[in-house]
């Protein structure tokens, strides 16, 4: 299992090191509710922080980035749950202390292609998707 900041897990996938990352954070959480007597939930408490993990313009994180980001709070002893990269925080001439690490955040998408193997555009899987119902009625 990939630990601290490392990019690449042992079958060189950086999104396979992400998510041995958050099995990690997992695991480690469980430990410590469990030496605790875990009277309460994964996270908040006291922590302190209030609030869904957000970027740095505002825009909630979903789905298990959202919960990822939860337990990094948490574990980070974090008061806000506000995240950005290193080019915004550059970009709004913000300093990031000195020995912090990126935190893996998972984009999802889905790929449709043709018959051909060329990937179709999101806009062009839309209009596809508008005509095939109307076909169906």
């Amino acid at each position: 299992m990939a630990s601290g900041t490392d990019t690449t897990s042992v079958s060189g996938n950086a999104g396979q090191a992400a998510l041995d990352r958050f099995a990690g954070m997992m695991i480690e959480r469980m430990r410590q509710m469990k030496d605790t007597g875990w009277k309460q939930g994964w996270i908040g408490g006291a922590s302190g922080f209030a609030g869904l993990p957000q970027n740095v313009s505002g825009r909630n994180y979903s789905g298990s980035n959202s919960f990822f980001l939860q337990l990094q709070t948490a574990a980070m002893g974090y008061r806000l749950p506000v995240y950005l990269t290193f080019k915004q925080a550059h970009n709004l001439k913000a300093h990031v202390l000195k020995g912090e690490k990126a935190f893996p955040v998972v984009y999802w998408d889905m790929m449709v292609k043709d018959k051909y193997g060329k990937r179709i555009t999101r806009k062009n899987t839309v209009r596809w998707a508008r005509r095939k119902r109307k076909e169906w009625r």
